[in-house]
């Protein structure tokens, strides 16, 4: 019986320590497993911190972008609208001319001259300088919808 005691306690004493061997190795995990969860969420955080930047970024290149547009179409607006100009001046240059070579013409001819020259540029600016609306209309530079046209 002493000896089968002895084997029980022998045996019994080697599954206590495999089982505090066991232990240990789990313990061990679980510490490499919570560092590596603070690493994954340090990363994770890193990432959400990224991802608002390049939101941000995003958003100033579309406002750039959209100003860039607004800037190119008030531009073209203010060219087309000075060749308008440049074409009334040019009315008005030519029938300033036509009147100067008609100085000798009676008081009457001269203003009735006038007259149809009015009525010429009145005509020009309705039709000409009054014929586009405004190109853009912006009332902030702040965060708006993208219009994919």
């Amino acid at each position: 019986i002493d000896g089968a005691r002895e084997a029980i306690a022998k045996l019994a004493s080697q599954d206590m320590n495999f089982a505090i061997q066991a232990k240990t190795r789990v313990n061990a995990m679980l510490e490499k497993l919570t560092e590596l969860n603070k690493s994954v969420e340090g990363t994770l955080d890193q990432v959400s911190g990224i991802s608002g930047e390049v939101n941000t970024l995003v958003g100033d290149a579309v406002r750039s972008l959209q100003f860039e547009d607004i800037v190119r179409q008030l531009a073209t607006y203010a060219e087309r609208h000075l060749d308008r100009v440049h074409g009334l001046i040019n009315r008005i240059h030519g029938g300033l001319t036509e009147l100067r070579r008609s100085e000798t013409r009676a008081p009457r001819d001269f203003v009735l001259a006038l007259q149809h020259m009015q009525v010429e540029l009145d005509e020009y600016i309705a039709t000409e300088l009054n014929s586009d609306s405004k190109p853009v209309a912006q009332a902030s530079m702040g965060e708006g919808d993208v219009e994919l046209f």
